[in-house]
């Protein structure tokens, strides 16, 4: 196994993220940089780094974004799980800014900065890569936390959308946990309780009542219990 370390260099950029997979293709860029990098060469505001975070992780569940793993260089296809980083190319970024009406084009990183480990630097490598601080933070994120339901029992059957449309996708991951664990389906409280303990990614705050989430386009959402109730009936069958 191979790891790539590449740095994308722009003209009047100060500083540029190192890029980092365990993939032998160059091409590739965790999902997380990649927006990063955007946001230093267009000079975005946080507020707009947060958003072209969101919107293009979005995008990718939306199935309007290619997704790729990032040890294979596979492209992902829906559904699919999401236990490590997602990487991406810079030409669907950029087809996807097109098509979406952005002002932007992601400038390619110069391939002459990659770095590629040897055979003999393999495992010096491999601990650097499984180093927590050096992966993206979403991979803390995505794995949904059990949690304490108070519906009846077990038996519940749970069907997956074909398209996640804001807070969905980590919704679908948490009854998809309790659904494995033969728990009683979590009612919209339960969500909320488990949510409040460890948010997932794109919800921005848990309420008494309520959640705030980024919708696709990275704005600010409210969802309150009925919305959370009524997702979750969507989703389920036979309570």
């Amino acid at each position: 196994m191979a790891v790539t370390n590449q740095v994308g260099e722009t003209k009047g950029q100060k500083t540029s993220p190192k890029k980092l997979t365990l993939s032998r293709d160059a091409g590739l860029f965790y999902q997380r940089d990649a927006a990063t990098q955007i946001s230093d060469q267009q000079e975005h505001t946080e507020g707009k780094r947060k958003r072209l975070q969101v919107a293009m992780f979005n995008a990718i569940l939306a199935g309007e974004l290619d997704g790729y793993d990032m040890r294979t260089g596979a492209l992902l296809h829906l559904p699919f799980e999401m236990t490590k980083p997602i990487c991406v190319r810079v030409a669907d970024v950029n087809d996807w800014a097109k098509r979406t009406g952005r002002d932007w084009q992601w400038i390619s990183p110069n391939a002459k900065t990659s770095v590629t480990c040897v055979a003999a630097e393999a495992a010096s490598c491999a601990a650097t890569v499984a180093a927590p601080s050096l992966l993206p933070s979403i991979v803390a994120v995505i794995t949904p936390e059990p949690v304490k339901a108070t519906s009846a029992g077990p038996g519940w059957r749970l069907t997956e959308p074909k398209r996640y449309q804001g807070y969905g996708k980590p919704l679908y991951d948490l009854l998809k946990a309790a659904n494995i664990a033969r728990q009683p389906c979590p009612k919209a409280r339960d969500v909320l309780d488990a949510w409040k303990k460890n948010p997932p990614f794109g919800v921005t705050e848990v309420m008494v009542d309520g959640i705030k989430y980024y919708d696709a386009k990275g704005n600010t959402k409210t969802g309150d219990l009925d919305a959370i109730r009524a997702a979750i009936n969507r989703m389920t069958q036979g309570k």
